[in-house]
């Protein structure tokens, strides 16, 4: 008895007699059998799906009434950043809410808006070293 996978990917145990008399339909189930390009999208998809579970983590956090301003808080906080004259309707409304500091609230946005950045970026350049790779050594060395 082999086991074996078929175009569906349904791994079932099977005879000799009877994968000599499906060759099309049946091929044994190893890593190998898949092409290069197949592990490549592969790790890259377990690549994606750690990031997103990261950043949902980060997300997680905050309640999603916070997370819902992040966009217009990093909007504000980068022209702020630009131009210390530029408005700042929603960042103004927090500081007044909690007592603190404009300078150290904008800091504070924009070091997190840098945060996931790099973290984004990080991810980008490994998948980038995926698609790169032109063997199997070559992308079981890029650790995930």
């Amino acid at each position: 008895m082999k086991i074996v996978h078929n175009e569906t990917g349904n791994i079932i145990e099977a005879t000799q007699d009877f994968l000599d008399a499906h060759p099309e339909e049946y091929s044994l189930f190893s890593q190998s059998s898949l092409t290069l390009d197949e592990l490549k999208t592969k790790k890259i998809k377990k690549l994606h799906d750690n990031y997103q579970s990261f950043f949902d983590d980060y997300l997680a956090r905050y309640p999603k009434s916070e997370v819902a301003s992040f966009e217009d808080k990093k909007a504000e906080a980068l022209a702020y950043m630009i131009d210390n004259t530029s408005p700042t309707p929603v960042i103004d409304s927090i500081i007044t809410g909690y007592g603190g500091d404009k300078e150290e609230y904008i800091n504070s946005v924009v070091a997190k808006v840098q945060y996931l950045a790099q973290a984004e970026g990080a991810m980008v350049a490994k998948r980038d070293a995926i698609k790169a790779c032109t063997t199997e050594d070559e992308l079981e060395a890029i650790a995930i």
